[in-house]
């Protein structure tokens, strides 16, 4: 549950910030792509969660732990990289 709560609140951010950083008539297609790309990662992601649980047959609390710790992994490093973010830089330059 923490995993999918720190995964919603990535995602929720990060969309937020594409939608304003990308100009209108752009915003069909970067979000299709954004949208495809995630889509398509989806079989690589349980493909590697198949070996991960193969290679460890003592336990399920392993893969489960070391998914955590990457998801967190993740969050933080996205935390300390866009906590910085002004106004100034999300929104395009109009010349």
């Amino acid at each position: 549950m923490i995993i999918g709560v720190m995964l919603s609140a990535i995602s929720i951010y990060l969309i937020t910030l594409v939608q304003r950083i990308t100009l209108k008539e752009n915003l069909g297609k970067v979000m299709a792509t954004i949208i495809a790309v995630s889509q398509c990662a989806v079989p690589l992601g349980q493909l590697l969660m198949g070996v991960i649980f193969k290679s460890t047959t003592t336990s399920a609390f392993v893969p489960l732990l070391l998914t955590s710790g990457f998801v967190l992994l993740i969050s933080g490093v996205c935390f300390v990289l866009f906590k910085e973010t002004k106004e100034s830089d999300i929104y395009p330059v109009k010349e």
